[in-house]
């Protein structure tokens, strides 16, 4: 199983709630405190929901493809890689995809999710035999994830997190391009 028991439930209501706020209460309109704002909501989403789920759930079952191969990778890595790395990519994975990712991950970057999982398969791939300049990408990758984290404890303590989001998601296209 994906994640604990009650996942699949969890999966689809995250689904669900994101696709009818994307069709039927964009960030712009708010939540419909009235019931004439939401019936307005409603026939906004009427026509464009369920093709919107769908889409939606096609995508979140590519990102659970890569995620699980990313997962028998990293648990089929061979002895001897770095420690560190290797901890870092298991750290990646887990912040990438958990339980209620669809619902915490804002758009636009839940669109890149399975980009985001390639690159960091590919840079699981590379671990056991890297050399040289793959070696450097790793380490300059890895530090800059320690940059990242060090930064989101320290906002954290001063209640300003959400600043912090826009270089996180721009760390994983970092990703895409560096692998």
């Amino acid at each position: 199983m994906l994640f604990r028991s009650g996942s699949a439930q969890h999966l689809a209501r995250d689904l669900v709630d994101r696709a009818v706020r994307r069709e039927c209460w964009p960030e712009e309109s708010g939540i419909p405190l009235s019931k004439d704002a939401f019936e307005v909501a409603r026939a906004r989403g009427q026509a464009s929901l369920v093709p919107a789920a769908e889409r939606l759930g096609g995508q979140i079952r590519a990102v659970l493809t890569e995620y699980r191969a990313a997962r028998s990778e990293l648990a089929a890595l061979p002895e001897g890689c770095d420690a560190a790395l290797v901890e870092d990519l298991r750290r990646h994975l887990g912040e990438l995809v958990f339980e209620g990712f669809i619902a915490r991950t804002p758009d636009p970057w839940l669109e890149g999710f399975v980009r985001y999982l390639k690159a960091l398969r590919r840079r699981l791939a590379k671990l056991p035999s890297m050399r040289g300049a793959v070696a450097d990408a790793q380490y300059e990758y890895l530090a800059a994830r320690k940059r990242l984290r060090a930064a989101q404890q320290k906002a954290r303590e001063a209640g300003t997190e959400a600043r912090l989001d826009a270089w996180r998601w721009h760390l994983e296209e970092y990703a895409v391009q560096l692998f």
